[in-house]
């Protein structure tokens, strides 16, 4: 069993980032705003009980352990006939713990409708670091790169897909929908998730958030899948949100985003609801949470 991150090591990460000259200083604030929120929003004697759990799970596919952290909403246990979508973030050691709270807030004011969050992890936020590099990332990285990965990211689809899911499915109250958010590297794992699940015509994921996609890994291999798309007789509808900072590199991030969206909201792309955002303000570090609750609100709005 593992338990979700503390407040302690949350400091110790806002600490690490404000060291990092490149990190941008508006996602500290909000990074703190948030761990004020996990303190603010602790069960109390008219809130519902701690709906937290987690565990350790290996993967035959990645031949590695994965720190899995769920979320149930705050009524999962008094309407034992609902059922939910489920909603996937990578990246789970820095995410998780703030987007998990802000999750039950929007539950609780009536401002979002229940879900069911799922966090994929690792087990410290150092090993994150390095490990996302092989879990998000296909094919092998190239020498403009100026980065070495192996080039994982079939296995950890292969993860998700055989492994988690259906394990999620026997033990939760699942709806239909299924949704996988990224960031980054993160945010490039979804695209491919989509790509892929377009070419072998599987469906586990039906919603997917893919903020500041880093789609110039591998000379822009994203870019070479997108004809896949044009008249592929996919049947089953899906949605894409697609976000990128206006502060962020012009060449490397805003223009393939903006390009990007464009080709997945062609006419010849069937079945594909594609919504982009830039959000003018904002650099790399700030897009992901801020694109996952949006996203989140949007398509799980109150009716």
């Amino acid at each position: 069993m593992i338990y979700l991150p503390t407040l302690k090591n949350l400091l110790k990460i806002t600490g690490r980032l404000a060291n990092n000259k490149k990190f941008h200083k508006s996602i500290l604030s909000y990074v703190l705003a948030c761990i004020g929120c996990l303190t603010a929003c602790q069960p109390n004697s008219e809130r519902k009980p701690e709906s937290k759990s987690g565990f350790n799970l290996y993967s035959n596919e990645v031949k590695d352990t994965f720190s899995i952290y769920i979320q149930k909403p705050l009524e999962y246990e008094e309407k034992a006939k609902s059922t939910y979508p489920l909603v996937v973030v990578t990246d789970a050691n820095f995410y998780f713990p703030m987007l998990a709270p802000i999750v039950h807030q929007f539950e609780q004011t009536g401002l979002m409708k229940p879900i069911i969050l799922v966090g994929v992890g690792y087990d410290s936020l150092e090993k994150m670091d390095s490990l996302r590099v092989r879990d998000f990332l296909y094919p092998h990285s190239i020498a403009s790169d100026e980065m070495q990965a192996e080039g994982g990211a079939r296995r950890f689809q292969a993860f998700l897909a055989n492994e988690l899911l259906p394990g999620l499915a026997d033990s939760l109250r699942l709806n239909t929908d299924k949704v996988l958010l990224g960031h980054s590297f993160g945010g490039y794992f979804s695209l491919l998730t989509y790509f892929e699940q377009v070419r072998s015509g599987a469906s586990n994921f039906n919603k997917f958030v893919s903020a500041s996609p880093t789609i110039w890994y591998n000379d822009f291999y994203l870019n070479r899948l997108t004809d896949s798309l044009k008249n592929n007789g996919k049947q089953d509808s899906t949605a894409i949100y697609l976000s990128v900072g206006g502060l962020e590199d012009s060449v490397w991030y805003v223009k393939p985003a903006e390009v990007m969206a464009e080709k997945l909201s062609s006419d010849a792309v069937k079945n594909l609801d594609c919504t982009s955002t830039t959000y003018r303000e904002m650099d790399h570090m700030d897009v992901g949470l801020f694109s996952f609750i949006h996203a989140l609100k949007n398509w799980y709005k109150q009716d």
